[in-house]
């Protein structure tokens, strides 16, 4: 996914209210776990992600393959996390 595209992407999934947790798949399978609307920003071609742990990851658009809804089981226990 080009950076554009990866950046519509999340605003579609950071806009709605009340904010809902998604995730974000690379093309390597491994997956991400977005749980605040202000975890990821765009810096040029690359973007910042801050986790709730304070680590951060750059990454770049065209490493992500799809940014999908969480399942509902999986969403209902980051909810009970936070």
């Amino acid at each position: 996914m080009s950076g554009d595209e990866l950046e519509r992407a999340l605003h579609a999934f950071v806009s709605p209210q009340p904010f809902r947790p998604f995730l974000q798949e690379f093309t390597s399978g491994h997956r991400l776990v977005i749980t605040h609307p202000e975890a990821m920003d765009r810096v040029g071609e690359v973007f910042l992600f801050r986790g709730p742990d304070r680590g951060h990851r750059i990454f770049a658009g065209p490493g992500v393959c799809q940014v999908m809804d969480l399942p509902s089981a999986q969403r209902q226990s980051t909810e009970t996390q936070e």
